[in-house]
């Protein structure tokens, strides 16, 4: 059996000698220079700066979402999250009904499964949930391609709030909010967010931090797993 032999690409030499004069290990030091990072600022930045964690009310609606949700907690009203069956809507999943609690809402999580429902929201879920008296829905990780599914919230008096990372269609689906960072008229910075990333955002502005790393604690490996 024939097997390849991993080749290192040709190092800056001068960079990986100063990265190394600034006591970086030699295999990181090959690595950095590698990939073209070959002076100990440039290196400091990537590996020991922490960048600022961008302002959640830059998403688009977002303050429609934390506006009704915070509404639903005085009211004492119950929110129900709905999330996905992969990794990125457990742990959206996960984070929002952290958050939710923490602040004193009163909260219920639905998750289908690829057996049982299927991915996103559906109409006899939805019409479960409406038999059981529930007026808020806040999905993670899905719900931006929910139109007929929307309508029908609607009619069944359940008002949606919308929070996902997918493609959006020309048309949104009909809710109090719609977050997603790939809507077209969205202008936040970082369009890659995954669902769990879009729901720690959610809990940054509803937990009104002046900075969101602050939330990095109790919620960043969940979003980091999402990721």
């Amino acid at each position: 059996m024939n097997y390849r032999a991993w080749q290192l690409k040709n190092a800056d030499t001068a960079g990986e000698s100063a990265l190394l004069a600034a006591g970086y290990g030699p295999l990181l030091a090959r690595v950095l220079a590698c990939r073209g990072i070959a002076q100990p600022q440039a290196a400091a930045a990537l590996l020991e700066e922490e960048p600022p964690l961008s302002d959640p009310f830059l998403l688009k609606d977002m303050d429609k979402a934390v506006a009704r949700i915070q509404q639903a907690i005085e009211n004492g009203e119950t929110i129900v999250i709905f999330g996905d069956y992969d990794v990125d809507g457990v742990s959206a999943t996960a984070i929002l009904y952290e958050c939710l609690t923490n602040l004193g809402a009163q909260v219920r999580c639905k998750l289908p499964t690829r057996e049982g429902g299927g991915y996103g929201l559906n109409r006899e879920t939805l019409q479960k949930l409406a038999d059981k008296g529930y007026k808020l829905i806040v999905t993670v990780d899905n719900g931006i391609s929910a139109i007929e599914e929307a309508d029908l919230a609607a009619e069944l008096g359940i008002e949606l709030v919308i929070t996902d990372h997918h493609l959006p269609a020309q048309q949104l689906p009909k809710a109090v909010a719609v977050v997603d960072p790939k809507r077209e008229d969205d202008t936040s910075p970082f369009k890659d967010l995954c669902g769990a990333g879009v729901a720690f955002k959610l809990c940054a502005a509803l937990e009104g931090c002046e900075d969101p790393a602050e939330l990095l604690e109790p919620f960043g490996e969940l979003a980091a797993l999402g990721t």
